[in-house]
């Protein structure tokens, strides 16, 4: 049975949790360019309209959060420790888990360039 992680510094959850918000907003800015190409071959009516707003809305709060969040993590106090373990076992996406409390683990979202995984 594997060791429950470590307590880990309140600031470096922080910065883990604003670097995947950064490359969700990556994703999120491939998948919004990707259906405006796929759209682009016939005209838009008013509610494809305001879905692709709210897919802007979406890269754009996904890249405000991650700014916020990497900035709170550079003033938080680095001597206060959080203990993720429940909450690490209880997330639905193992990656994520991973990438919060594995420093040198590698993000999945390298892979999402050029490959397709269909669930």
């Amino acid at each position: 049975m594997r060791e429950p992680p470590e307590p880990i510094p309140l600031s470096l959850v922080l910065s883990r949790l604003a670097d995947h918000l950064g490359h969700l907003e990556v994703v999120a800015k491939r998948l919004e360019t990707a259906i405006l190409h796929a759209l682009s071959e016939r005209p838009i009516d008013r509610n494809t309209l305001t879905d692709l707003q709210g897919a802007d809305l979406l890269v754009q709060s996904l890249d405000g959060l991650s700014q916020v969040l990497k900035h709170v993590s550079s003033k938080a106090d680095p001597n206060t420790v959080v203990d993720m373990s429940d909450q690490l076992a209880n997330l639905q996406l193992r990656d994520l888990a991973l990438a919060i409390s594995n420093p040198s683990y590698a993000s999945p979202h390298s892979k999402t360039e050029g490959e397709v995984e269909l669930f």
